[in-house]
């Protein structure tokens, strides 16, 4: 049991790698590989030429006219405010999803749904308002948390809130959490995390941050790296209170065997995250949660997996590293191994062949644990 009365640990992040079943030729027969989705091809279907932006634009703000008479310059009133919400936060890929609002300001404007990219912001739908309001198409053809924004007006003058919308695959039912009620971080406290790289592979300081990265599109939580640490969570055993460098709450270890009490010698598990939190619970917008006060991962840096996020080995431990630390770190923020078992979800019981992104039930869980859920 943890060192302080307050606090409870749970363990229950054990990865496992699933090695793909003897086929009669004695050779290792590859499950059904999972179909990676095309992103490509579906960001070039929304996206809308300059030619259609600017044939928008001019419809929207053109001044009717009536037997050669203009009825005057309402149509071309500057927007001062645009809201957006979507129908859905959290969507199967293909499924339909409309961002509505209204635009304030008079007159008909031309409306843009942008999603943000490495380098700016992207459109990829366009429309224009009917007595102040529109409806906007957000693409779903592809996994992954969209961060979005509407502008309107022929230059953009009037922007709404950026909101998000997960896309994934599988079942949305396929979710759980480590306790009931949920542990949970505050997401109006930055997470701020160290990285113990001594037994890494090669890539593993940016595999341990775009997973990071991915935790916190997919929750509102925001993580600060603070560098590098010697500390391996576990070395003084199982359930017991790691001591990190002053201000961090989070390690992120690669180590081996016998080294962590959450890596047992002769282990074969690939990896451990967990959390240590309040035994009491605190509620928050009328729900009880127990606050998250210390993080840690552990993984086994001598396993041959591949590193990035790609869907991994044909034979042998399926998955990659990238999977791992998504599924541990899935963990760290709160989440469990789904009762409704789905292997298209991250945090299915084992790893298995398939693009590192989260499925519909993760999304689902991980927008629960975060953000939208409130500050403690």
């Amino acid at each position: 049991m943890p060192t302080s009365p307050r606090l409870r640990v749970v363990v229950t992040g054990a990865a496992t790698g699933l090695l793909a079943a003897l086929a009669s030729s004695g050779t290792l027969a590859p499950p059904a590989a999972a179909t990676a989705p095309r992103a490509t091809a579906s960001q070039s279907r929304a996206l809308q030429t300059d030619a259609q932006h600017a044939a928008a634009v001019a419809s929207a703000t053109a001044v009717a006219t009536r037997s050669g008479r203009a009825l005057g310059p309402r149509a071309a009133a500057r927007p001062t405010r645009v809201t957006a919400v979507p129908s859905s936060v959290v969507a199967a890929i293909g499924s339909s999803v409309a961002a509505r609002g209204s635009v304030a300001g008079g007159g008909t404007h031309p409306v843009r749904l942008q999603r943000k990219a490495v380098n700016g912001w992207a459109t990829v739908a366009t429309s224009s308002t009917r007595n102040g309001r529109y409806v906007l198409r957000v693409p779903t053809r592809s996994a992954g948390t969209q961060t979005l924004r509407v502008l309107a007006g022929a230059t953009g003058s009037a922007v709404s809130r950026p909101f998000s919308v997960g896309v994934g695959a599988g079942n949305p039912r396929s979710v759980a959490y480590l306790t009931r009620p949920a542990p949970r971080w505050d997401p109006c406290r930055p997470i701020t995390y160290r990285v113990n790289l001594a037994r890494a592979p090669r890539g593993a300081a940016a595999d341990v941050d775009r997973s990071i990265a991915k935790v916190s599109a997919a929750t509102g939580l925001r993580f600060v790296k603070a560098g590098s640490t010697t500390v391996v969570p576990g070395s003084a055993g199982r359930d017991i209170l790691d001591e990190y460098p002053r201000g961090t709450d989070l390690v992120v270890a690669y180590s081996r065997p016998g080294a962590s009490g959450y890596l047992p010698r002769g282990s074969r598990t690939l990896g451990v995250g967990g959390a240590f939190f309040e035994q009491g619970t605190t509620a928050v917008r009328g729900r009880e949660w127990h606050r998250i006060l210390q993080g840690y991962l552990v993984v086994d840096g001598t396993q041959g997996l591949p590193g990035g996020f790609g869907p991994g080995n044909v034979s042998g431990y399926q998955g990659t590293w990238g999977q791992v630390l998504m599924h541990e770190l899935g963990h760290v923020v709160g989440l469990d191994h789904p009762g409704v078992r789905d292997p298209r979800q991250i945090m299915h019981v084992e790893t298995t062949r398939k693009p590192a992104v989260w499925g519909a039930g993760d999304l689902v869980g991980l927008r629960a644990l975060g953000s939208a859920s409130g500050c403690f």
